[in-house]
């Protein structure tokens, strides 16, 4: 264990050198048959807001990893697995630390879609963003929880067969609601193709975000710009 103090990283105790580390062992929950050996998974984590619960989830970039998807809780070492049907990426606790949202694809380059998690009741929300889906072609890009842990900001585009010009759209998600309302239809928030992560950021308050909303046509013809956006909310 470490601790900060002037600037400097300085041992708590000399004693927990003879402590174990591993709290979660990969090799013992990758019960994949032949992964062991050849391919070592590695796991993404999101730690729940105030609370000892951890969301370890393998990598999704690399389909070898697997589709292995975890709750750890950090007090007592107990380890609770998750079916998700597929590979869960960019894991988001929501402010309040009750809900988890996730991308999640079926099918490695399938589709990738927004999933939020009730870690209280089990339930578990699909919110659907576009109205004319294209199956196996729709993908969130990047998402963001609302201070009121009730609402998202995601991005999602199409898949073309000219990656460069993908259009991607922004949506307000109620999920509870099943509900997405695409919000500022005329910019373009593009993020695939290697381009950089939207960087979506919401005031505490919930009143402000800010987000790029680059203009022009992708890839060669790109004005970067940051848009700013007042949120009003209504009824409770």
């Amino acid at each position: 264990m470490l601790y900060l103090a002037d600037k400097k990283i300085s041992k708590l105790d000399k004693s927990l050198k003879k402590l174990t580390p591993t709290l979660f062992d990969p090799a013992q929950w990758d019960y994949g048959e032949g992964k062991r050996d050849e391919n070592p998974v590695s796991y993404d984590m999101a730690w729940q807001p105030g609370a000892p619960l951890v969301f370890l989830y393998s990598n999704p970039n690399n389909p070898a990893n697997g589709d292995y998807t975890f709750i750890l809780d950090t007090d007592t070492g107990r380890v609770c697995e998750l079916d998700l049907g597929g590979w869960a990426g960019k894991a988001r606790w929501s402010p309040d630390g009750r809900y988890l949202a996730f991308e999640r694809s079926a099918v490695y380059y399938d589709s990738i879609d927004l999933l939020v998690l009730d870690t209280t009741s089990g339930q578990l929300y699909a919110p659907i963003l576009t109205s004319q889906d294209i199956t196996r072609q729709h993908v969130v890009n990047d998402f963001i929880w609302a201070p009121d842990s009730r609402h998202l900001l995601a991005v999602e585009y199409t898949r073309s067969q000219d990656i460069h010009s993908v259009p991607t759209e922004l949506y307000l998600v109620d999920f509870m609601a099943d509900q997405g309302i695409q919000i500022l239809p005329e910019y373009n928030f593009f993020g695939a193709g290697g381009a950089p992560q939207n960087n979506l950021v919401w005031s505490p308050d919930g009143t402000k975000l800010l987000i790029r909303c680059p203009v022009g046509e992708i890839p060669n013809n790109v004005v970067e710009q940051i848009c700013f956006i007042n949120v009003q909310r209504t009824g409770k």
